[in-house]
């Protein structure tokens, strides 16, 4: 995240600001999330003006960009009566809702959009549009909603196409379309609903599927493994009040959950009833990881102070014929198994399945690249297809896993890789951490 310059958008309150704000697409989205909090809840009369001019501003620049703010509520109109009588249920649509609420969504999607008035709308060929948008002092920038079509297209043609001409070039164009729309800062979102939403609309597909989102919304694009993060609006932890070892929300009796920046020490991590929980990231000046720690309930289990730059270029050297690198974006995430502290880092990734790579890091500030044992299985079919024999004739070793899921408790962990998307035809897989061997 470009922390560094949040702090100096809304410490340099005395510089002007128009609605050409500069920044990545993720700046401008954390810096209006934190500038909306501001606006509402800050009761300084001054203070509370520059928070709501940064607001506007923030607002006015991601709109120029082609992005609208999602809707409030998210309706399902022909679900909406079956939720109310069910509990269960009900709480998860709530989460559904939150997920839109405060968002920032291209808008193409107007069914996510608060303003449907707002939507983008064009008259031309979708095939011939004209994406990129020529600036005057030579540079370009990219239609959002245009190169989002256009993506679209190629992949109906890479698909469906009725010529191998027309797949090979619907596929290379698509292709370099990805490259282009994760550099600036959107991603496509997952195939299938998260884990903690699987039930939400029974039969229905992800309402986010192959939708192209904001990558800071990993949520949504289902590259995170915490998605509580993104459940819940962003604060300050300066705008929280600390009692008896708990964050609170000022001037409530509830313990605070959500998503926090901490400016004082330019870092970010998430609270969870009242406690630190998770991953928080701290950054230098020069927006470069230089910390992580971990929290569990509170209480600090770990802490790595290498940068975590230096550990994807231990990937890469590790496994430089085995990965999609260019794709992956660097996309990682930390698992404390006691006192073993591993960086799963994203290798491959396709419709339903993402592959990660794992390195254990040493107390000596080294990496340690993992394998895992897999088995070889001899199935032997009879003549009605029915099998007669089921035997393990050996193992191999592989270094990526596909779809992990963990237990810290049992520090193991577990794989779910889908052959298509409804996962009726899958392999699965548990490891499992022996601490008293090496």
């Amino acid at each position: 995240m470009r922390l560094f310059l949040i702090f100096l958008f809304l410490i340099c309150f005395n510089y002007p600001v128009s609605a050409s704000t500069k920044g990545t697409l993720e700046t401008l989205i954390l810096t209006w999330e934190v500038s909306r909090k501001g606006c509402e809840k800050v009761n300084d009369p001054l203070e509370k003006s520059h928070y709501c001019i940064m607001k506007d501003e923030t607002a006015k620049a991601l709109k120029s960009k082609g992005f609208c703010e999602g809707v409030r509520d998210f309706i399902i109109d022909e679900e909406v009566d079956f939720y109310k009588d069910n509990a269960e249920l009900s709480s998860k649509y709530k989460i559904l809702q939150k997920i839109v609420r405060h968002k920032w969504i291209p808008c193409l999607y107007e069914t996510f959009i608060e303003n449907p008035k707002e939507r983008f709308i064009v008259d031309e060929d979708d095939r011939t549009l004209e994406w990129l948008i020529h600036k005057g002092d030579g540079s370009f920038d990219i239609d959002v909603n245009k190169i989002i079509l256009r993506e679209q297209n190629a992949d109906q043609d890479c698909r469906g196409g009725n010529t191998p001409e027309v797949v090979f070039a619907g596929c290379s164009v698509r292709d370099e379309i990805f490259k282009i729309m994760e550099n600036y800062g959107i991603c496509r979102g997952a195939h299938n609903y998260p884990q903690i939403l699987k039930e939400i609309a029974g039969q229905y597909v992800w309402y986010f599927r192959h939708k192209w989102v904001p990558c800071l919304y990993s949520f949504i694009t289902g590259d995170t493994l915490v998605p509580e993060t993104y459940l819940y609006d962003m604060v300050n932890l300066k705008d929280l009040d600390v009692k008896d070892g708990l964050f609170f929300e000022k001037e409530t009796l509830y313990p605070f959950d959500g998503f926090v920046l901490d400016t004082d020490e330019k870092g970010s991590g998430a609270i969870r009833k009242g406690k630190k929980h998770g991953i928080w990231r701290y950054f230098d000046v020069l927006n470069k990881e230089i910390n992580a720690v971990y929290f569990e309930n509170g209480l600090k289990r770990s802490e790595s102070k290498k940068p975590m730059f230096d550990m994807l270029e231990k990937a890469k050297a590790f496994y430089p014929d085995r990965c999609e690198w260019d794709r992956s974006m660097g996309r990682y995430h930390i698992i404390n198994f006691g006192d073993s502290e591993f960086f799963a880092v994203e290798c491959i990734y396709g419709s339903y399945n993402a592959w990660y790579v794992y390195l254990e890091r040493k107390n000596d500030g080294s990496y340690l690249p993992i394998s895992f044992s897999y088995p070889l299985i001899n199935n032997t079919l009879a003549e009605d297809n029915k099998r007669s024999s089921l035997k393990l004739i050996g193992f191999k070793t592989v270094v990526a896993l596909c779809n992990p899921e963990y237990d810290l408790a049992k520090m193991t962990i577990q794989t779910f890789c889908k052959g298509r998307g409804i996962g009726d035809v899958a392999s699965y897989g548990v490891w499992q951490l022996q601490q008293e061997e090496d």
